[in-house]
């Protein structure tokens, strides 16, 4: 399909450090499946998903979101966060390990670039990957909340091996999206159905 084939086209940054779990969030969101630990991400790995949204006029629509899944290495961030003011971003999702405390304590850094670089609209998650090992943890859910609201993020925990709130994830963030463009009276219609309830292509 090209571009006009889709009512709308939303891209989304994955970042964090390198080892945190950008690329098996994805592969278990777009695949439905967990493949274990993948390659680190050189420069930006590109994915997409389309799915099927209803708006509230009654009209199904379709969806492609476009991910942009980033190299983890510090001395990239640069470049990765500069890309924030050459292309339309809707979305960043800034990616930790909970079993990692580096990958949090560092998370400023990210957070620095994010600001400095992205748009006033753009809608911030942070996600505590790695929740099924509980026995591993280093950053409480509290903590990693606490960070978040600070920062004016959404937050959630997730773990693509046991599959835990992965479609949350892309569901509650594709809502605060249209519920950010309704406001915009020149934005397209919002949606009418709950994201839990979209239908995958």
């Amino acid at each position: 399909m090209d571009k006009s084939s889709y009512d709308y086209i939303f891209d989304i940054l994955l970042c964090g450090f390198s080892c945190v779990g950008k690329s098996s969030i994805l592969y278990r969101f777009i695949n439905g499946t967990y493949k274990g630990p993948l390659e680190g991400t050189i420069g930006f790995d590109w994915s997409s998903k389309v799915i099927s949204i209803q708006t509230i006029d009654n009209n199904e629509k379709k969806l492609k979101l476009k991910f942009w899944d980033s190299n983890g290495q510090e001395r990239c961030l640069p470049f990765i966060f500069g890309c924030l003011r050459k292309f339309d971003f809707k979305a960043v999702v800034l990616v930790y390990d909970i079993t990692n405390e580096d990958s949090f304590e560092r998370l400023p850094i990210c957070v620095t670039h994010i600001n400095n670089n992205g748009s006033e609209g753009l809608i911030k998650v942070l996600v505590g990957n790695n929740c099924g090992n509980e026995k591993k943890r280093k950053i409480s859910f509290e903590k990693g909340e606490e960070f978040a609201r600070k920062n004016n993020m959404m937050f959630i925990e997730t773990c693509p091996r046991l599959n835990i709130n992965i479609d949350k994830l892309f569901t509650d963030l594709i809502k605060a999206i249209f519920d950010k463009e309704k406001n915009d009276p020149h934005s397209k219609p919002t949606l009418k159905n709950n994201p839990d309830e979209m239908s995958n292509e």
